[in-house]
Parts: C-alpha cells; sequence; structure tokens
C-alpha cells in the first residue's frame, strides 16, 4: 500500500531490493531458506522501515500489509471472476496472499506466465513494482521447491500487468476481484460525499469502486476511522450506493509499528445494495441518550483567546485517575458554552483493548456553571442528579462497555455518537 514514495526513499529501499535479486539465484540452497521465508513473510516491510524514514513514509502514505492481514482477507476460495488486482500495490503483500491460493504448473516459467495472467498491479514507484516481481519469483520457486532461472527482464514478460502506474487510471472491461489496501494519510479534495481535508484511503477507496466493473468483488482493508468515524458518514452512506452483500469485520491495529486500527470490508460492486451493519446493532431497552445529554467541551486549548465570561474550567489531564472532581480552582475567560454541575467528563482520547478503564470518567461538581476544553465529551444528566451520574461511572468502567465500545468504534477519540448510543 502505497502512493508513490518520494525523496530519497527509492534509493535507500533500492539495496534491498538489490538483496532480493540476488537470492533468486540462491534460492534453493539450505542456507537461504530462511532469508527466502522472511523476504516472503514480512521482510519487505521490515527493510522499509529500517531503511525509510518515518516522516517520508507517512508522506507517502506507505505501509505494507503483513502477511497474517493480508491472509485473513483472502481467507477461502478465491473470489471470481479474475484477474486479481491491487492498484496501490506497493511491495506486492496482497498480490503473494492472493498467489498463494493459485495452481502451480509444471515447472516456473509456465507458473508465473500463468500467474501473470492473473495478477495485475500497479505502483507509482518503480522500486516497489521490482520488489513485487521479484518476491512473487520467489514464491514461486518455494512452492515448486526448484531454483529460479529467471532475470528480471523475464520476470517483467512473465507478469506483463504488474507495472509502475497510477491504479486509478486502471480501466476494466469486464469484472475484476479487487484488492485494496490503500495508502494512509490526508488529502484536499472536492467530492460528492465530502470535501477538505479528507482521508487519503476513503478518497482513493471511493475511486477504485467507481472505476470497477458492476459484479467485481472487493476485498480491501481501511483505517477504522472510515467505519465508525462521524465525519465519515456520508461516505459510508456513498459506498453503500455501490456495493453490495457487504461484510465489516474489525480488525484492531494494523501492525505493531502503524498506530491506526482497521477493518475488513468484503463486498461486490454494484448498483447500490442495502445499508450496511458498520457495527453490531442490538436492541437496548435505554442507552446513555436516554439519561444525558452529550456534548464536546468548547475550548480548544492554546488556540481560543481568553475573551468573554471567566468560569471555572476543566480539562483532560487535571481529570486524569479522579473519579470526583470540584471545578474551580482553574479559571478562564471563553465566550463558548458552559454546563452547569453535576455531569460526566469522558475524556475522547481512548484506544481500544489498550489496558485499564476504555473510557476514564470523572464526575464534575461546581456551584458555578463549568468551561470544559474540547478533548472532554460532556454527558449532562437530564434529571441534574449526582445518583445518575454515579451510575454512569460505573457503566463506563464494566468490561461489558469497554467491549462494546471496541466493537463499536476503534479509533483513537470517541465521538459524541458512539457514548450516546452505548447500552446502560
Amino acid at each position: 500500500m502505497t502512493a508513490g514514495v518520494d525523496h530519497n526513499a527509492p534509493s535507500h529501499f533500492a539495496g534491498y531490493v538489490d538483496e532480493l535479486a540476488e537470492l533468486l539465484v540462491e534460492a534453493r540452497r539450505e542456507s537461504a531458506r530462511a532469508r527466502v521465508t522472511a523476504a516472503l513473510d514480512g521482510g519487505a516491510a521490515r527493510a522499509f522501515r529500517e531503511r525509510v524514514a518515518l516522516d517520508i513514509r507517512r508522506q507517502a502514505g506507505a505501509f505494507f500489509t503483513g502477511r497474517q492481514l493480508a491472509d485473513r482477507l483472502l481467507a477461502g476460495d478465491l473470489p471470481t471472476p479474475r484477474p486479481l488486482t491491487d492498484p496501490a500495490a506497493g511491495a506486492g503483500d496482497l498480490l503473494l496472499a492472493g498467489a498463494r491460493q493459485l495452481p502451480l504448473e509444471k515447472n516456473l516459467s509456465a507458473t508465473l506466465r500463468a500467474w501473470g495472467s492473473v495478477l495485475q498491479g500497479r505502483e507509482l514507484e518503480p522500486t516497489l513494482v521490482r520488489a513485487t516481481r521479484l518476491r512473487l519469483a520467489l514464491l514461486a520457486g518455494a512452492r515448486l521447491n526448484k531454483p529460479v532461472r529467471i532475470d528480471e527482464a523475464g520476470l517483467a514478460e512473465l507478469l506483463p500487468e504488474i507495472t509502475v502506474g497510477d491504479g486509478l487510471q486502471l480501466e476494466h472491461e469486464r469484472p475484476i476481484t479487487l484488492l485494496v489496501n490503500p495508502p494512509f494519510g490526508s488529502v484536499t479534495e472536492k467530492l460528492e460525499w465530502g470535501e477538505g481535508r479528507l482521508g487519503r484511503a476513503a478518497v482513493f477507496m471511493a475511486k477504485c469502486l467507481e472505476a470497477s466493473p458492476v459484479g467485481s468483488p472487493v476485498r480491501a482493508i481501511l483505517p477504522d476511522v472510515l467505519r465508525s468515524g462521524s465525519n465519515y458518514a456520508r461516505w459510508r452512506t456513498h459506498i453503500e450506493s455501490v456495493v453490495a452483500g457487504a461484510t465489516v469485520e474489525p480488525y484492531g491495529q494494523f501492525d505493531a509499528w502503524t498506530d491506526v486500527d482497521v477493518f475488513t470490508l468484503k463486498a461486490t460492486r454494484a448498483e447500490g445494495g442495502p445499508a450496511i451493519a458498520w457495527w453490531r446493532k442490538d436492541e437496548a431497552e435505554r442507552r446513555v441518550e436516554d439519561r444525558f445529554e452529550v456534548s464536546v467541551g468548547a475550548v480548544v486549548p492554546h488556540r481560543d483567546p481568553e475573551e468573554g465570561k471567566e468560569s471555572p474550567y476543566i480539562c483532560a489531564r487535571d481529570l486524569a485517575g479522579q473519579d470526583e472532581h470540584w471545578a474551580g480552582t482553574i479559571r478562564r475567560r471563553h465566550p463558548g458554552r458552559v454546563f452547569r454541575a453535576p455531569f460526566v467528563a469522558v475524556r475522547r482520547t481512548s484506544r481500544p483493548a489498550a489496558g485499564g478503564r476504555r473510557v476514564p470518567a470523572t464526575i464534575v461538581r461546581c456551584k458555578d456553571p463549568v468551561l470544559a476544553e474540547n478533548h472532554l465529551l460532556i454527558c449532562r444528566p437530564r434529571d441534574g442528579s449526582l445518583r445518575t451520574c454515579a451510575e454512569l461511572v460505573a457503566v463506563l468502567a464494566s468490561a461489558e462497555a469497554g467491549a462494546w465500545l471496541d466493537a463499536r468504534i476503534r479509533c483513537r477519540h470517541l465521538t459524541v455518537t458512539a457514548l450516546r448510543e452505548l447500552p446502560l
């Protein structure tokens, strides 16, 4: 998955790709087998992390799919029809996952030629295209247990549809199987479902689907914010208009080095289908919104000027570890909304399955209305009682609430909508 790597990334990574080319010749030797295994299972991603600076990887949106996640995406029989198309191929991890399920022919050349008629990938960075071809050759050799006696020019002929290019420019006359792990990061766009600063993955996924023929199976790995974030409600509606038969499964953190939770989407390109179950819908008798008004604090720290009426002020760091907090020690001026106590303040920053409480919450008490920073969600009881606040804090501390929220939203920030929907 990459949008094209710039600066010094190609030269830094090229040395590793040269090592892959040398490994082709040595692959049959017993001493080289561990290196082949590594090259096919995380080695390329590890080399990319070690040789390309993080800021460059982030700018390019380049984070490669681990084998476990790639195999999970393609678990079971490969969907038909073919070809298997990855428009952001990176170092070829999704194509390798597909190739592991393709049949073998009588020899290496015949196998690669057959795979070349099925596998289609585009990548803007030539070094990564080269890595993809070499890794596919290593995989074929490993599965056949035969030496690879094909040079890189020969590989390019045997795998003609794995080339340098913009995957969004691919044109298809017939259905394909679309494999997508899009670039991360953000871009500025003006589209039907959103405009301004948008997630690059959201834009890339939508454009890939729009360009795919009806009837094309889709397998995608996407940031969880697209599944559960309030800002992407219109994106989700748009996706529902171009697919059918969709299933969504939260996965968790992308990998140990990438602090982004992801989900898998499996669907078929269509002219609209039923609504997608982006998260579990359960019939709770009561939810937080039935007993609380939920909103975000008004103050943006270090940005909003201090003007307007002075009020008691709370921020997330001052509530850490407190079950109850009396506001008033810290005060500031701000023209935004104030909240009459008692109420429950919930930190918006919330890491799924990180141990401890998923939702740290504090009862806030004060005689005067209170200002709150925007890193806090404020739950004000509709009956105005301290007892109702205490009941909510107990619910939020429960394992059941943590598990429900882990399934509902795996972003680093809780949303007002998700907290409102939490069953009581």
